[in-house]
């Protein structure tokens, strides 16, 4: 109900567990399980409250500054679709009734929009507490003053489409893209705009510096001019089998920029090279020195793999034609890595190919793809006994230049599986020489391993047989057996894992607290996090991590606390807000999400109160906290504050000023009778302990 949740949510909810499975479909059942009651209240209308919903009442000025105007029709948008429509009466002035979209921002407009052209609209905000009253927009005009402008190729001087303009609004920013003449308009208040070109996604970089325009009333501002420039294209044919054009294919192309191997480093040194002799040999101009850029090279800093994906189609003849737009532009020397991947849509034929070029070379020459048959494979998937297991869900992982490929890439040489049964599983629509890694998932397994594939075009291979782990109860054993391992890496795994898991590795519990009591801290923090995941039934753990999170440092507290809130043992209450006050800042956070559990809170009538501070003053080191705890002594104490340092003179922080503010029930102001500030108050405080009589009460 806070995030302004219904029954829609709810459908959703139930559509996205259809797709989940393992851990991930647990959670979501324990989710709607919970939710349950809520479902039940919804399809009973006489437990829901009579929902008004506010009212928009807005009105229509023929320009800025104006007469009201009548019959204007007005839309009501909300996430681009128009929910309501209403027209201007005798005075002007409309009105929308009923609007219960709690929490969003809802758009009012009586200009038109489209390709290039963008009006002022009025922007409302429904908070998601507001059910009733009304809501007045600012006022909209039929006329407004414009500023307009077109984007051109800064080679060729041509006007150029979809170019993207970003601009200020009066409430935030938006965006529009130019049309199919490079033109764009806007119909805006008076007022000053921000304006940048951003280019386009697939070629073009923006060559102008933003700009800022001062529109007056009645004034229509032209000539707001941006120029683009083209990134260097690559180009190539697809041919089928028997070598005709393979005409209206889908083609990936992969792009990768990177400077972070030696092998990247060799390549950009000997295109230079290749450059300096362009130059000498008179074929290709020196580059351009600038402020940016001096000596007119392009430098290298580090990037590895920064990449864009480009879907390509080829035309009647086969031909396809890309753009090396890297994302966020700028002027470095990197070596560039094309992958092309044609494939049909049965996924029949297929093939792949690299071009290896820098961002220093000229256009790499156009590259010819002949497609192939596509290969399939078969493999076996069996448990730890040696059982086939009969409903796995194979995967295949792709990998390119040595590393994991996801995003975009994967989904174009993905291949379609077949259960064989007994086990035995079949993939089919293999891309012909690209390095796959098969793996599979069942309930009660882990997949730890996996088998590399990489066929040859048309072939048909065996690749032999994928071992599962146990998971849940089964893995216990072994994975508390790693918690002794010599490899920090193996103990932090089994920690994850057990994590994992949750209320059924309780029998963990006793190597988890041997493991919290480690000379490395990395093993207590992995070990603190498992048995808070564990939950109540690590409840043994309770006084070791109490021990953490009052004597270990480095984060281990933090994990100590967020523990102890979700084993839920009401001892630790004490602790927990003492580390409200904590030196270390994700340990305070740790105590106050620790506190904020219902055992708790039901426990200690005073936790809510503190964490309504906590959350109101997350950045202010914890201190009114700390005061807020003296209870109804606090104005006392900060009487004999004020007469300990009435004679300090130092400007106050606005943290102290806020924590004075709090015990004097004055926010953000300070005594100026006793010109005492904040901060020397905070100073004053700090010099005694929790433990003391002077920070408890005044004797």
């Amino acid at each position: 109900e806070e995030l302004g949740w219904g029954p829609g949510m709810l459908k959703r909810l139930d559509g996205l567990r259809k797709v989940l499975d393992g851990n991930a479909a647990k959670e979501m059942d324990t989710l709607l399980k919970r939710l349950e009651p809520q479902r039940k209240n919804w399809a009973n209308p006489a437990t829901q409250p009579a929902a008004t919903g506010v009212t928009i009442v807005g009105s229509v000025l023929d320009e800025p500054g104006g007469k009201r105007a009548k019959g204007v029709e007005v839309t009501l948008w909300l996430g681009g679709k128009v929910i309501d429509k209403t027209v201007t009466v005798e005075d002007g002035t409309y009105k929308f009734a009923g609007v219960r979209y709690a929490g969003m921002a809802h758009a009012v407009r009586v200009g038109k929009h489209g390709p290039g052209v963008w009006t002022e609209d009025a922007l409302v905000f429904v908070d998601k507490t507001q059910t009733s009253g009304e809501i007045r927009a600012i006022n909209m005009h039929l006329k407004l003053p414009s500023l307009s402008g077109t984007v051109t190729d800064a080679d060729t001087g041509k006007p150029i489409s979809g170019v993207g303009i970003n601009f200020s609004t009066i409430n935030n920013r938006e965006a529009i893209v130019t049309d199919e003449n490079g033109r764009y308009r806007l119909f805006v208040l008076p007022r000053k705009v921000d304006l940048y070109c951003n280019g386009t996604y697939d070629r073009y970089y923006p060559v102008t510096p933003g700009k800022q325009v001062i529109v007056k009333a009645g004034q229509d501002v032209t000539g707001i001019d941006f120029t683009v420039r083209s990134a260097k294209p690559f180009s190539g044919q697809v041919l089928m089998p028997d070598g005709k054009p393979a005409a209206n294919l889908s083609v990936l192309a992969m792009v990768r920029w990177s400077s972070s191997t030696v092998t990247d480093a060799k390549r950009i040194a000997e295109a230079r090279t290749r450059r300096e002799a362009r130059i000498k040999a008179g074929t290709e101009s020196p580059p351009v020195e600038t402020d940016e850029n001096p000596g007119g090279r392009g430098f290298i800093t580090y990037s590895g793999g920064t990449g864009s994906n480009f879907r390509l189609k080829t035309d009647a003849q086969g031909r396809f034609l890309g753009y090396l737009r890297r994302f966020g532009g700028g002027n470095r020397d990197e070596a560039i890595n094309i992958v092309l991947i044609p494939r049909s849509v049965n996924k029949a034929l297929s093939a792949f190919k690299v071009i290896q070029t820098t961002t220093i070379d000229p256009p790499p020459e156009p590259v010819s793809i002949t497609l192939t048959k596509s290969a399939a494979v078969e493999f076996e998937v069996f448990d730890p006994d040696g059982r086939p297991v009969a409903n796995a869900k194979p995967r295949a992982i792709s990998w390119l230049f040595g590393y994991m490929n996801y995003g975009g890439g994967i989904s174009q040489v993905e291949p379609d599986f077949v259960n064989l049964g007994q086990g035995r599983y079949r993939a089919t629509g293999l891309v012909p020489q690209w390095d796959y890694r098969l793996r599979a998932d069942a309930e009660g397994y882990r997949c730890r391993t996996e088998l590399k594939v990489m066929a040859k075009p048309n072939e048909q291979i065996d690749a032999g047989r994928l071992v599962l782990d146990w998971w849940g109860v089964k893995a216990i054993p072994g994975l508390v057996a790693k918690l002794e391992d010599k490899d920090q890496y193996v103990r932090s795994g089994a920690c994850r894992e057990l994590a994992e898991l949750g209320p059924m590795a309780a029998e963990a519990v006793s190597a988890l607290t041997k493991l919290l009591n480690a000379d490395n801290k990395t093993d207590r923090n992995y070990a603190a996090a498992a048995l808070g995941k564990i939950g109540p039934a690590a409840k043994a753990a309770v006084p070791d991590l109490i021990r953490a999170l009052q004597q270990d440092k480095y984060g281990v507290p933090r994990a100590a606390a967020i523990a102890l809130g979700r084993i839920g043992d009401t001892s630790g209450i004490a602790v927990l807000k003492a580390t409200l006050a904590h030196a270390e800042s994700d340990a305070r956070a740790g105590a106050a999400a620790a506190l904020d559990q219902p055992a708790f809170i039901k426990a200690d009538p005073q936790i809510p109160e503190l964490l309504r501070l906590a959350r109101k003053s997350k950045h202010y080191q914890g201190a009114d906290l700390i005061m807020l705890a003296l209870g109804p002594d606090a104005n006392q104490v900060i009487v004999r504050m004020v007469q300990e340092v009435s004679d300090a003179k130092k400007p106050p922080s606005e943290t102290a000023r806020h924590v004075l503010g709090i015990l004097m029930g004055k926010p953000h102001e300070q005594d100026t009778k006793n010109n005492v500030t904040a901060r020397t108050v905070l100073a004053w405080w700090w010099r005694f302990p929790l433990d003391t009589p002077v920070a408890r009460r005044v004797d």
